[in-house]
């Protein structure tokens, strides 16, 4: 789970957040003051895909792994599913031992 930096509004201090939902996630309550702070972008920032293998996307339940964010959307559209709604939690996968079903 990512920990971003945030820049309070009021007292200008600084301070970290675990996030579970980084992209909907753009304030947080600073721990010294209250007040809400506004997330600090920086360049050094990345972003970390993990691929994952899934049998939730093409017909029949075929297995499909999934390598990054441009490969998913892709999927997505060409099979009229959506992996996460806005509303879930982040998938959990689990490894399979001895080669799945």
């Amino acid at each position: 789970m990512p920990i971003y930096e945030y820049s309070c509004r009021k007292c200008l201090g600084r301070f970290e957040h675990l996030s579970l939902r980084p992209h909907e996630i753009l304030t947080e309550a600073c721990p010294r003051c209250g007040e809400l702070g506004d997330r600090v972008y920086s360049v050094t920032q990345m972003k970390v895909f993990h691929p994952f293998t899934t049998k939730n996307i093409l017909p029949g339940g075929s297995p499909v792994t999934v390598k990054g964010p441009g490969q998913l959307r892709q999927l997505e559209a060409e099979h009229h599913v959506r992996m996460m709604d806005a509303d879930a939690p982040p998938p959990q996968t689990i490894p399979t031992i001895g080669g799945g079903d």
